[in-house]
Parts: structure tokens; C-alpha cells; sequence
């Protein structure tokens, strides 16, 4: 295999190593927050890939522009690699400056729906957080109702002031929950599971079907 080396640093005056260094920061000048530089250098036969980042994320994003230019694409879902081969010692990354349109990019899923975060388990949470960064996205928001046909659900509490704790926590509650096939939230029908056709009510483990958190509640 060809020998191909990554060089990533966090600043551009950190690139004490490369011999265009003034050149290079001459021409992208001091990338802010959140922003990148892209290049590949000849160095002696060989490729060097650098990353600049004006800070982690920058260098983070930059890393993974990087690796969507090798053929890698990355979606909420998952990510995708090409079938086809590349070879590395024909890679040359495309000069590039990124930088972001705004300050605040990301996602504001509605709950309520189990076609939404209703039913997100722990790990879709996590594997949401990991791709995000991905997409150079650094938000999430939920959308939630705390009361009315919709309401109230766990992630919204309306009260007092003086009803919360200095840890955030409130002292009194009362009861919030998230879709199941149990309620009628949105116009859905109250179906138990083992009424399915076919006997597919049989790969779920009760009635009323939500996520963890609202396993046992069948309203």
C-alpha cells in the first residue's frame, strides 16, 4: 500500500512541520470556530492530507469533509461507503475552506408521533449524537407540548419558580407520557398489539407498545 499520511492540527500556527506554513497561512488566513482547511501535499513521492480546524469541531468537521471526498457519505440514518475501490495513491483532496452559513444547524424532531422521538430507544439516541457532527450539524432540539390534546410529556413542565429545586429538579409533578399504541394521541386508535393479523402481535412483549420509559402504561 502506498504511504499515505494524515496531518490534522488544531490551529493553523500549529503547522510548524509543513514547509509551505506561510504560504498556506498566508492564503487561508486564521480560520474562526467551527471552520476548516482541506489540501493535500507532495511531500518527497509521498501525500500528506492535512486538516486544519480553527478549533476541535472545526478540525472534526474538516476530518470528515475529508473522508466524504474519499467517497464516504454520511446521513441521519447511518453512513454509506461506496462499492467501488478507491485507490490511495491516486487521492488528492480538493482544496477546501469550510465554513458555516449560520451559527446554529441542526435538527428539531416533534415528538407526539411514534414516526418520531416517541419511540427512540437509548441507542437511537446516541447514534442521532454521532452522526450529527457528521452533517457539521450541532443541535438538537425536541419539540414537545406540555399541555393540551398532545400534552402534557416528560420533556416540558409548567410551575412555579419556587416548586424547583436548585438542581433543576421540580418538586412536585404530574403524570406525562409519551405516544404508545395504547393512547389516541393524534387521532391514532387504541390497538393492542395482539389483535395484528397473522399472529405479529407476537414479537412484541405486551399489549401496548412505546418506548422503555412507558413500557406498562397503556394510556
Amino acid at each position: 500500500m502506498p504511504d499515505i499520511s494524515f496531518f490534522l492540527c488544531i490551529a493553523p500556527g500549529n503547522l510548524l512541520t509543513i514547509p509551505e506554513k506561510e504560504s498556506l497561512l498566508k492564503k487561508i488566513g486564521t480560520p474562526g470556530k467551527e471552520e476548516y482547511f482541506i489540501r493535500t501535499i507532495a511531500r518527497g513521492g509521498k501525500k500528506l492530507h492535512l486538516v486544519a480546524g480553527g478549533n476541535g469541531a472545526g478540525l472534526l468537521y474538516g476530518a470528515y469533509a475529508l473522508v466524504e471526498q474519499m467517497g464516504v457519505w454520511f446521513y441521519l440514518d447511518g453512513d454509506v461507503v461506496a462499492d467501488a475501490k478507491m485507490n490511495p495513491a491516486d487521492f488528492v483532496a480538493k482544496e477546501k475552506l469550510g465554513k458555516p452559513l449560520f451559527s446554529v444547524r441542526g435538527i428539531q424532531p416533534f415528538h407526539d408521533f411514534p414516526e418520531g422521538p416517541d419511540w427512540w430507544t437509548e441507542d437511537d439516541y446516541k447514534a442521532i449524537f454521532s452522526q450529527l457532527p457528521k452533517l457539521k450539524m450541532n443541535f438538537l432540539g425536541l419539540h414537545s407540548y406540555p399541555e393540551g390534546g398532545a400534552g402534557p410529556e416528560p420533556l416540558v413542565w409548567i410551575g412555579p419558580k419556587e416548586d424547583i429545586n436548585p438542581d433543576g429538579r421540580v418538586k412536585p409533578a404530574y403524570p406525562a407520557r409519551h405516544f404508545t399504541n395504547g393512547n389516541r394521541t393524534w387521532g391514532y386508535i387504541r390497538r393492542p398489539t395482539s389483535a395484528h393479523s397473522n399472529k405479529i402481535g407476537d414479537i412484541f412483549r405486551s399489549d401496548y407498545y412505546g418506548t422503555s420509559y412507558m413500557e406498562g402504561i397503556d394510556a
